[in-house]
């Protein structure tokens, strides 16, 4: 069981919580807090395990991605920190809360001394292989 997993199924869990009134439907009472350690979480967390290694999953997430943001989608990395966030504030170690750069912006931020100079420690990459990588720990039991 992989922490990711954990973090995506009890999201998944919440969400359908407050959704599930919306489509007319009631939770069971002893289901409606998400418990890791209990039959229904441990089958929410194996269900979000198989899905994250799933190739067609990874590919459509990545599509998914493209077709929201658009393909010219790159994040940046700084060594020792993690990714940059959203208008170069702070840095996540959570793909998901990263910020979203054109390649134009990734390597203005990437190369603070300019397109010669040292780079920080600081890496762009397009997000198809941010995820491909994501799904490739998910894989193997890597937490992220």
């Amino acid at each position: 069981m992989t922490s990711e997993a954990v973090k995506l199924a009890r999201r998944f869990h919440d969400l359908y919580e407050q959704m599930a009134p919306g489509f007319g439907y009631t939770t069971r009472e002893e289901t409606r807090r998400f418990i890791p350690e209990s039959p229904n979480g441990k089958l929410m967390i194996a269900v979000c395990e198989a899905l994250a290694a799933s190739p067609e999953v990874a590919k459509l997430i990545a599509e998914a991605v493209a077709a929201e943001r658009g393909p010219e989608v790159w994040l940046i990395y700084k060594n020792g920190r993690g990714w940059y966030r959203p208008n170069a504030q702070g840095y996540t170690n959570a793909v998901a809360e990263a910020g979203r750069y054109t390649y134009a912006d990734a390597m203005k931020h990437s190369h603070p001394n300019g397109p010669e100079g040292p780079r920080d420690g600081m890496k762009i990459k397009h997000i198809e292989n941010v995820l491909k990588d994501e799904a490739a720990a998910i894989r193997r039991g890597a937490t992220l």
